[in-house]
């Protein structure tokens, strides 16, 4: 990183510069599918669930074919997963974005339960469940 640290304690360049964007590439392609569902999976036990209570799927901005292989490997139903083919990735708002939409277009039903799927700088994912309703 360009900033912070022991180079840049107290400011200097304050954005994330990839060196080298096709390495960075060929790592996530090798990792990204795997993390995701073991994130998934991971919240989904936390809340006493599995892959197959998944009502809809919530995720960032990915290149389709990842979009796609993910779906599958989680076993959501295509129709059922959001995809910002219209917005482009927005780093950890992507998954709070679809949910929104999602709740907007009356796409989510009564006490279904929703997979939030993220990922970060650094390499790191992370999965969130939302079991969607009022039921108090």
């Amino acid at each position: 990183m360009p900033s912070g640290g022991s180079v840049f304690p107290n400011g200097g360049y304050r954005f994330l510069d990839v060196a080298d964007p096709a390495q960075m590439k060929q790592g996530l392609d090798g990792v990204s599918l795997a993390n995701f569902v073991a994130a998934a999976r991971g919240a989904l036990e936390r809340s006493g669930a599995t892959l197959a209570d998944v009502g809809y799927l919530c995720g960032i901005h990915m290149k389709p074919s990842m979009h796609h292989a993910l779906v599958a490997e989680l076993g959501v139903d295509p129709a059922r997963a959001a995809y910002l083919d219209d917005t482009g990735h927005m780093s950890g708002v992507d998954p709070l974005f679809a949910l929104d939409r999602a709740a907007r277009a009356g796409e989510l039903r009564e006490g279904e339960l929703v997979l939030l799927l993220a990922a970060g700088t650094g390499y790191t994912w992370a999965a969130s469940v939302v079991r969607w309703g009022d039921d108090r």
